[in-house]
């Protein structure tokens, strides 16, 4: 597409370029970024980075205020309807399917819903941009029309779901009621489903059952009783049946009152969460980076690794690893141990692209044997859905051990607390500790490779401590910046 249009006069303003310069630091070579830079096409999908999402936005919405300059193109999937404020004045939806579940293949498929193909449509012809906009649909199956009568002579099977004149009339599933009946009928629960049947079988404050506090306020349940009490009545008596028999069996082991809330707050084994819990009581002094309380973390879930699906999605976990992650306790420690590798260079300030070589030579190492071993991404393709999919969730299960960590130490003076407690957003970010959070925050904008590579520069000034508050942090930062600006005077 763009071989086809005429590249842009403009060059990116200040800000578009900034952001583009982090985007370049953080990938690491060039030809691995989406890069809107001097073209008129542009791609719009789940494994740009944010900041490389915002750009690609910002570059398309620069042509209406320039014509001479941003984006004529983006070529989107289904990302592009989801609320965004990107108005353009003709909308191509090929294809009117799309992938069921996060799968890097884009199978299995399933049609898409006539508000959905509205949503996506929605974006030609947008207020206060253009008084009209046009639309056109690409169905997934071939249209055959009759030129000599102009008619459709087979029906086809999405025609009446594109131009459905039903689509503010959609029938409304009950996810609820969906969710006990794969209760009712699976022998093997997933991670959610495991966390749905700990929610509705804790008991509220009130002293009422998780089950009927919900179910019963579920639309599922209002259809039914409105159709006939006495049928409601019984579906939610098989349902809380099965529920009872499904608790019994996790196993759940007997655990304190605050443990077993958490557990059902986030989803995770209460087993998990003792066993975090325990392990805090004794937590060595030695912990002072991201990485080092990763590497704990994940070696106390390594000792029951059918965990990990608990905290870390497996859509996103086989997006990363491939073939090389199985749902069993071998594969899942083989994971956990990349992880920790993983985090330590993500934290490190190494580049997603040295990040992608690791990768696929870990991947091709333990993903078995294989017709094709997984090849080369010129994109970091691997490495960006680490940094975009797993390090939220490891972020997530950092954020549990700050909740443990707040009823274990709530009392106590020199905790670890003032470090779990950013851990979150250290992970997220890939900080390499504090005072790269530190940094990080006084550079607004500047990419995580050069804040670490400052960090790098100014580290003989800062003290490693775990419990060190973090306004003492952000004054070792403030001297060693003040005291750089007087080595580089010349006296």
């Amino acid at each position: 597409m763009n071989k086809l249009l005429v590249r842009p006069k403009m060059k990116l303003n200040e800000i578009q370029a900034e952001m583009r310069a982090t985007v370049l630091e953080d990938v690491g070579l060039a030809s691995a970024v989406f890069d809107p830079k001097s073209c008129r096409a542009a791609v719009h999908h789940s494994d740009l980075l944010p900041l490389e999402r915002r750009l690609v936005e910002s570059v398309f919405r620069t042509k209406r205020e320039r014509p001479d300059a941003g984006l004529d193109v983006i070529a989107a999937t289904s990302t592009i309807a989801q609320g965004l404020n990107l108005p353009c004045d003709v909308v191509i939806l090929a294809g009117t399917d799309r992938s069921v579940v996060d799968d890097p293949s884009g199978n299995p498929r399933k049609s898409l819903r006539p508000h959905e193909i509205l949503n996506a449509l929605g974006r030609a012809g947008r207020a206060a941009y253009a008084a009209t906009g046009l639309s056109i649909v690409i169905p997934a199956d071939p249209i055959l029309v009759n030129l000599s009568y102009l008619d459709f002579p087979d029906p086809h099977p999405d025609l009446g779901t594109i131009f459905s004149e039903q689509d503010a009339c959609e029938q409304i599933l009950d996810p609820l009621e969906r969710l006990l009946d794969q209760i009712e009928t699976s022998a093997k629960s997933d991670g959610k489903v495991q966390a749905m049947i700990r929610r509705l079988s804790a008991v509220t404050q009130e002293g009422a059952s998780g089950f009927d506090d919900i179910v019963q306020r579920s639309f599922g349940y209002f259809q039914r009783r409105n159709s006939n009490v006495v049928t409601a009545d019984q579906w939610l008596k098989s349902r809380r049946l099965a529920l009872a028999k499904a608790e019994e069996a996790l196993g759940d082991p007997e655990s304190l009152d605050w443990q077993h809330e958490l557990a059902v707050r986030n989803g995770i084994s209460p087993r998990l969460i003792a066993r975090l819990a325990d392990a805090l009581l004794e937590v060595p002094d030695r912990l002072h980076s991201t990485a080092d309380w990763l590497r704990w973390t994940l070696d106390i879930v390594a000792n029951c690794p059918s965990d990990l699906p608990l905290f870390i999605r497996p859509a996103a976990l086989e997006a990363v690893f491939g073939r090389a992650y199985q749902e069993n306790d071998v594969s899942a420690r083989l994971i956990l141990s990349a992880l920790k590798k993983l985090i330590e260079m993500w934290c490190a300030g190494v580049t997603l692209v040295e990040i992608e070589v690791w990768l696929l030579q870990w991947i091709r190492a333990n993903e078995g044997k294989v017709k094709r071993q997984t090849s080369m991404s010129s994109k970091a393709h691997h490495a960006r859905r680490f940094a975009i999919r797993i390090t939220p969730d490891l972020s997530f299960l950092c954020g549990v051990l700050g909740q443990i960590a707040a009823h274990l130490y709530a009392d106590v003076e020199l905790s670890p607390l003032p470090m779990i407690d950013m851990l979150p957003q250290m992970v997220k970010n890939g900080d390499y500790d504090r005072h790269h959070m530190a940094l990080r925050q006084n550079a607004p904008g500047a990419s995580r490779v050069i804040t670490y590579k400052t960090y790098e520069q100014h580290s003989a000034h800062f003290t490693k401590s775990s419990s060190m508050s973090f306004d003492s942090v952000r004054n070792e930062v403030s001297t060693a910046l003040i005291a750089a600006l007087f080595d580089d005077l010349d006296f």
